[in-house]
């Protein structure tokens, strides 16, 4: 049950610290400021939320396709690990 326990919030942790996360949580904040002070429209918050949202999860998905292919190929854990440094 420790163990569980140490593991999960390492990965919270990781999470949290994620750039995904914090280009996402700086995005939404600062178009909310701007929509309440009437600087942006509602359909604009909405369509550039949705897109940079797309945008992160889709660079996301990508990071993940890159180390199942470079591990079928035959890739050490190490080199795998760095997949994902290089890419955000």
């Amino acid at each position: 049950m420790k163990e569980f326990l140490i593991k999960s919030i390492k990965k919270f942790t990781e999470n949290i610290l994620s750039i995904k996360v914090w280009v996402i949580f700086t995005y939404i904040i600062i178009a909310f400021y701007l929509v309440v002070h009437d600087k942006m429209t509602g359909e604009v918050f909405a369509t550039s939320a949705g897109s940079i949202i797309s945008i992160v999860l889709a660079i996301r998905e990508g990071i993940k396709v890159r180390r199942i292919s470079a591990a079928s190929n035959g890739a050490t854990d190490k080199q795998i690990k760095e997949i994902g440094k290089i890419a955000i």
